[in-house]
């Protein structure tokens, strides 16, 4: 995954602007960025190659955090699509 070319990500209510990759894992990329309004952020970005099981288990993980509220439970506060390397791929922004 070229994400070093990505330098912003949109959901369809927020712009980000990517600054730099905090890390990278088997199934995708956690990029540190800014939101409109200049707030750090994380996102991270599924691997376009990702299996069916592992879009699930992204899937899975965005939901449960999206509901539940608990200190050590990551908040997401947006998510959509993004265009990497020609194919759409699923984030999820963190504070």
């Amino acid at each position: 995954m070229k994400v070093g070319r990505l330098q912003e990500i949109r959901s369809p209510f927020r712009l980000y602007l990517v600054e730099d990759v905090l890390g990278e894992g088997a199934n995708g990329v956690v990029v540190g960025a800014r939101d409109e309004d200049g707030q750090s952020c994380a996102i991270k970005i599924l691997r376009s190659e990702a299996s069916t099981l592992k879009r699930k288990h992204f899937q899975n993980e965005l939901f449960f955090c999206f509901r539940n509220e608990h200190k050590n439970i990551i908040r997401v506060v947006d998510f959509g699509t993004v265009i990497v390397d020609g194919d759409a791929v699923p984030f999820f922004v963190m504070p």
